[in-house]
């Protein structure tokens, strides 16, 4: 929350409650520290939340200016961090990320997913330590993105959405050099990230939710787009292949994928631009 200090200051601060009593557990005005100097907690959402010590309790995953750690909510304690993440990645601009959890290459623990980096995308370890990463530009990133096996391989992929509606689909695996990492940086020399794909959808497009609805392994990427339509894209052969589209008439928002009703199938919730939900099931729409 914001508000004026005793000086007419801008203050920032975070507050938890206590969800069944309403009773307030603690405040924090800072998160991080820039030599000496404490730096305003601003975090930015959505967020995530993980049991990180394994107390049976969620932890907090907060990305704040260009920081991020796991907070223990109940006593306010850093479990992780704060990490400065540019630190963590030598040569690139990291700031202004939220984060979400993606599923792990097998050790048991998720990464996280680093969206809205200023000029990056990012996935990086629980404590902050960089898994993957793909440089970009002000105009080139900026947006979100989503982790989904698309081919069925059992090896997700790496999709970045540029505000411009480009959609960009990196295959992931160990750390490697980006062709924006400096020529010290301490990544492997002569092995880059890997892009496999684009897909101009030519307008802006939502947060994306990935779904296999037909068993086959392969993952299906859901967006709304500003375009007026919901949209699903697939791939095949190496390439981008846009499964169906439906109008909506006006901008739509994220989709869900949700399982609404007791016969064990799912459908596609969305809100559009004009105030409605629209529900997808099988080849029914309904309002």
């Amino acid at each position: 929350m914001s508000g004026k200090g005793p000086q007419n200051e801008d203050r920032y601060i975070v507050v938890a409650y206590d969800g069944r009593t309403g009773k307030q557990m603690w405040v924090r005005d800072h998160y991080g520290r820039y030599g000496k100097n404490p730096v305003v907690f601003v975090p930015h959402f959505p967020s995530a939340v993980y049991d990180y010590n394994g107390d049976g309790a969620d932890d907090w995953l907060v990305c704040s200016e260009n920081f991020y750690g796991i907070i223990n909510v109940k006593d306010n304690r850093d479990l992780v961090g704060p990490v400065v993440l540019s630190d963590a990645l030598s040569g690139h601009w990291t700031a202004y990320t939220f984060p979400s959890l993606a599923p792990s290459r097998g050790n048991g623990k998720p990464v996280v997913f680093h969206h809205n980096a200023y000029a990056l995308a990012l996935v990086t370890d629980l404590e902050g330590k960089p898994a993957w990463h793909f440089g970009m530009t002000r105009d080139t990133a900026g947006s979100w993105g989503q982790f989904a096996d698309l081919d069925g391989d059992g090896q997700r992929e790496v999709l970045h959405a540029q505000p411009d509606g480009l959609l960009r689909c990196f295959s992931f695996g160990p750390p490697t050099r980006c062709p924006t990492c400096p020529a010290d940086a301490p990544l492997p020399q002569g092995k880059e990230g890997k892009e496999r794909w684009q897909l101009d959808l030519g307008r802006s497009i939502s947060r994306m939710t990935a779904a296999d609805l037909n068993g086959d392994g392969r993952m299906g990427l859901f967006l709304g787009g500003g375009d007026g339509r919901l949209h699903a894209v697939g791939e095949r052969a190496g390439k981008p292949w846009p499964l169906w589209s439906v109008p909506v008439g006006r901008r739509v928002g994220e989709p869900i994928v949700a399982t609404i009703d007791d016969d064990g199938t799912r459908a596609i919730l969305v809100t559009a631009e004009d105030g409605k939900l629209y529900c997808w099931k099988g080849k029914r729409k309904s309002q």
